[in-house]
């Protein structure tokens, strides 16, 4: 069995984040073509995009961590206590 590599998460760590990014009310789009992975990024087309980033499927666990990550350098202020809506 091939071990996720360093920096990666779970798909709970995903759900968590994109719970996080969604009270904190940063927008996202994560898109996907069956054979050349997965586009994540920051933004919408209705008000632009701030960042975005490819992965192969075998780099899907990486998508947590560069949301996160992208999101408070981005965001800084989204990540502040408390999140608004209540989020955890």
């Amino acid at each position: 069995m091939e071990s996720a590599p360093t920096g990666s998460k779970s798909p709970a760590d995903l759900l968590a984040v994109l719970q996080k990014l969604y009270a904190a009310e940063v927008n996202i789009s994560i898109e996907s073509d069956w054979d050349n992975g997965y586009t994540v990024s920051l933004g919408n087309l209705r008000y632009g995009f701030a960042a975005a980033e490819h992965f192969d499927a075998r780099e899907l666990v990486q998508v947590p961590q560069w949301l996160e990550d992208k999101a408070r350098e981005i965001y800084p202020k989204a990540f502040e206590e408390p999140l608004r809506g209540g989020g955890a």
